[in-house]
């Protein structure tokens, strides 16, 4: 066998060196890396240290007629422990027909205005102005068709409908926009049946922070943080204010045993209660899902009883109408048609936190009450149950 020539040493240098000079990007990547995390450690505690010590138990309690901040006592503060924490997952994908006339909308903060001094003296001011910053919202007649066929009766009890509510449903609707696709992916996560204790798995609860941190890069999101931190009803930090969106949507409670139920399975997914049938079940997105699939039935819609009503039914944002799901009937319950996920969380938080029982807006010509239902709760306050009713 011949002697290896000066081609092979050179050869045998080339591979010391690529060797040295691989180690030392790998050694560079680290560093990198361990940088980065340490940043985000800084930032993450800056962000708890700014956020206070009030707010480091849950929202602070206050005075309803007031709207006033108030100092929390020390068993008040126990009482919130647990504010943070728990539960949501999966999906289902509808075949649709009509394409959305436009694409997902973000934003930053810092386009966000602050609210004006007329704003912060009105839940009603705020809600409209939300409704305005929803660039993700749908419309009657322009992204889908309401089916509305027949009139009904609360009293009613003929199903006045026999087609579905919605035709021509975009097919991309659940894929094209972020926030959408995070929320049908939390509505499977329940049993309807109050009385039955729900159990979250990792992958729910992982559901739950990507569906809260996708609302969170949304105007109407941004905009109730901003109006909130203002009134002194919200921690300034985005990372505090999650965990107390992610607090007062998904953590159990007791409604008929404990941890059977939540304020996001009530308000968006429903329930159903022996002797009351359908409680709950306010969402248009849900209500679209479980028709597809043939767990909901529409049985006809409901005359507004409010005096301010400027759109025809079939083109509102807003629609009362009786239902069926499951076999049990719910006489009437109305729905915001075409709103974003974000809109109603960003709405409602808001309610809950700044308003009363009943909050009067006028959306799109309509006049709403958001009623909104609180309760005492051994971990502090809770939200059970908010939704509009037209008039």
């Amino acid at each position: 066998m011949p002697a290896p020539g000066p081609l092979h040493d050179i050869g045998v240098l080339l591979k010391k060196l690529g060797k040295k000079l691989f180690k030392h990007f790998l050694n560079q990547h680290k560093k990198q890396q361990q940088q980065q995390q340490q940043q985000q450690q800084q930032q993450d505690n800056a962000d708890k240290q700014q956020a206070g010590g009030a707010w480091a138990q849950g929202p602070p309690q206050h005075n309803q007629q007031q709207q006033q901040q108030q100092q929390q006592k020390p068993n008040q503060q126990q009482q919130q422990q647990g504010w943070w924490s728990q539960p949501p997952h999966q999906q289902q994908q509808p075949q649709h027909q009509q394409q959305p006339t436009h694409g997902p909308a973000t934003t930053s903060s810092a386009n966000i205005a602050d609210p004006t001094s007329a704003e912060l003296a009105s839940i009603a001011d705020a809600v409209a102005k939300m409704w305005d910053l929803d660039s993700n919202k749908l419309v009657p007649g322009r992204d889908f068709q309401l089916n509305l066929q027949a009139q009904t009766k609360v009293y009613g009890t003929t199903d006045q409908a026999p087609e579905p509510l919605f035709k021509n449903v975009s097919p991309a609707l659940f894929s094209r926009f972020p926030t959408y696709v995070h929320f049908t992916a939390l509505l499977n996560n329940y049993n309807a049946r109050a009385g039955t204790a729900e159990v979250h798995s990792a992958e729910e609860v992982r559901e739950q922070d990507a569906f809260i941190n996708e609302i969170f890069k949304t105007g109407p999101m941004m905009y109730a943080h901003k109006w909130l931190a203002k009134k002194g009803l919200a921690p300034a930090s985005e990372a505090e204010f999650k965990r107390v969106v992610k607090s007062i949507w998904f953590d159990l409670y007791k409604r008929e045993v404990k941890d059977d139920s939540s304020a996001f399975e009530h308000t968006f997914h429903g329930e159903i209660r022996s002797g009351q049938g359908v409680i709950g079940f306010h969402n248009w997105l849900q209500f679209l899902l479980q028709e597809r699939s043939g767990a909901a039935d529409y049985r006809g819609w409901i005359t507004p009883r409010s005096r301010r009503h400027d759109t025809s039914p079939q083109s509102s944002s807003i629609l009362s109408f009786q239902l069926g799901w499951h076999g049990e009937i719910k006489p009437v319950s109305t729905f915001f048609i075409g709103s974003s996920p974000e809109w109603e969380v960003a709405t409602y938080t808001l309610v809950f936190l700044a308003g009363g029982e009943d909050n009067q807006v006028v959306l799109d010509g309509v006049e709403v009450n958001l009623k909104c239902h609180k309760f005492q709760s051994p971990r502090g306050l809770r939200l059970g149950s908010v939704y509009p009713v037209s008039g």
